[in-house]
């Protein structure tokens, strides 16, 4: 998670052991990322994110993968 990016609010957790999938809504939007299992987040939690354009995987309405 980054001081800077894009401004979203954590509305759950799964936890993997050394990851965790957490998922976010931007506006009307989800994201979903994968971040290590180290972190302080809680559910309700507002953030701001930002990766790297190769690390994005983006899917169609329908779960294809664009």
């Amino acid at each position: 998670m980054n001081e800077k990016g894009l401004p979203v609010t954590i509305e759950s957790i799964d936890y993997l052991g050394a990851e965790e999938l957490v998922n976010l809504k931007y506006s009307n939007k989800k994201i979903v990322a994968k971040v290590s299992g180290n972190n302080k987040l809680n559910i309700g939690d507002r953030v701001n994110i930002s990766w790297s354009t190769e690390s994005v995987h983006l899917f169609d309405k329908t779960q294809n993968r664009c």
